[in-house]
């Protein structure tokens, strides 16, 4: 399902950038799998001029696997997430791929200016810029929101220790014992 639009994409970044195709031509032929599992998992192969095709791969020559935290990556730390990449096979095709995947840079704002004219281009890109730090600076607030909330109800419900544990088990076995003696006292004062 998102297959096609995600290769249309990275196609289109390498299509613009002569170094990431000279770097991917050596391999043609090719496989690679990037996954994020359940999600996502796509087959692509490097063709003669370095841009990708798609299709299965009965045995890709590199497994790119990415982290589960990955898409949440992608919106405030697009190079971590690619840095938190595993990559599997053979080394130098791995490197390529990691070296071009990590390097590969859209300018919107040119993307926009063919179609819409420059200078519309340039406050669309200038609104869209405002909007993805704006929502970087939210998910970075966010973040910090939980980890602070964890760190200080760590008591509420985090870990019990051990002593804090026996305590536990002490106050429940007096309150135990008081219920008992309360229940003769009662049985004897009715009886």
């Amino acid at each position: 399902m998102l297959d096609r639009p995600f290769l249309a994409g990275l196609n289109h970044l390498l299509g613009r950038e002569p170094w990431a195709r000279q770097r991917l031509r050596p391999f043609a032929g090719r496989g690679a799998r990037i996954s994020l599992p359940p999600w996502f998992s796509l087959d692509l192969t490097v063709a003669e001029d370095g841009t990708l095709h798609g299709g299965p791969l009965a045995a890709p020559d590199v497994l790119i696997s990415l982290p589960e935290h990955a898409p949440l990556r992608f919106f405030g730390h697009p190079q971590e997430a690619l840095a938190a990449a595993r990559l599997e096979g053979t080394a130098d095709f791995a490197e390529a791929l990691g070296f071009v995947f990590r390097n590969l840079r859209w300018d919107a704002e040119e993307d926009l200016a063919r179609l819409l004219g420059d200078i519309p281009a340039r406050r669309l890109a200038g609104l869209g810029a405002s909007l993805f730090n704006w929502q970087k600076e939210a998910w970075s607030r966010l973040n910090a929101n939980f980890a602070e909330y964890f760190r200080h109800e760590q008591g509420a419900g985090g870990p019990i220790r051990r002593r804090e544990w026996q305590g536990h088990q002490q106050a429940v076995s007096a309150a135990a014992a008081e219920a008992d003696a309360l229940a003769a006292r009662l049985e004897r004062l009715q009886g």
